[in-house]
């Protein structure tokens, strides 16, 4: 949510504390205009309704956030668990050409952003599919399985990756009903 909306939020609940405090009841508690009191209870609910509206515009965002780190996080582990076994694999062989391809710590995967893990991993995919065929691939740990759990944590992803668009425009919409939701609340 934007700081000029938080603000008319903060500035309207400070208001309605004010008003609600005991020394100031006294100045409008049963006095005339009579309607004051219906009028602060209602402006109390469309406040509430206009804070809970913000707080889904936050969480939408934030919630893209946490799932892309948790799917990133998911394929920088695969990706190395992917590597280490290929590694283990053409040592084992001595193609030391193919080992230079895929001999990387997990730092080097954690630095990677967006589309350079992913073409990492469909690197390693490629690569993997080739070798897990290759005699003695399966006693290193180059299965079929291991390749599949890689293209599991690349699509998991790919499908957040591309996340934000939807997540920016759920977040804008709620941004748009928190604006007229204070507007009707203040006049």
């Amino acid at each position: 949510m934007n700081d000029k909306q938080t603000n008319h939020i903060g500035t309207v609940k400070a208001c309605i504390r004010l008003a609600n405090l005991q020394e100031n009841r006294a100045v409008w508690d049963g006095k005339p205009p009579l309607a004051f009191k219906a009028d602060l209870a209602t402006l109390t609910t469309d406040c509430a309704t206009a804070e809970e509206i913000a707080a889904r515009a936050n969480s939408a965002a934030k919630g893209y956030a946490d799932a892309k780190e948790e799917a990133e996080d998911k394929l920088e582990k695969a990706c190395f668990k992917t590597a280490r076994a290929l590694a283990s694999f053409f040592k084992k062989s001595s193609d030391l050409a193919r080992l230079a391809k895929v001999d990387y710590k997990i730092g080097y995967y954690q630095k990677l952003r967006d589309q350079h893990l992913i073409t990492a991993a469909t690197d390693l995919i490629t690569i993997g599919t080739a070798a897990s065929s290759e005699p003695g691939a399966t006693d290193r740990g180059v299965t079929p399985a291991l390749i599949a759990q890689l293209q599991t944590a690349l699509t998991a992803f790919t499908g957040v990756d591309a996340a934000p668009r939807t997540g920016i425009v759920s977040r804008s919409a709620f941004n748009l009903e928190s604006a007229v939701e204070i507007e009707s609340s203040s006049n």
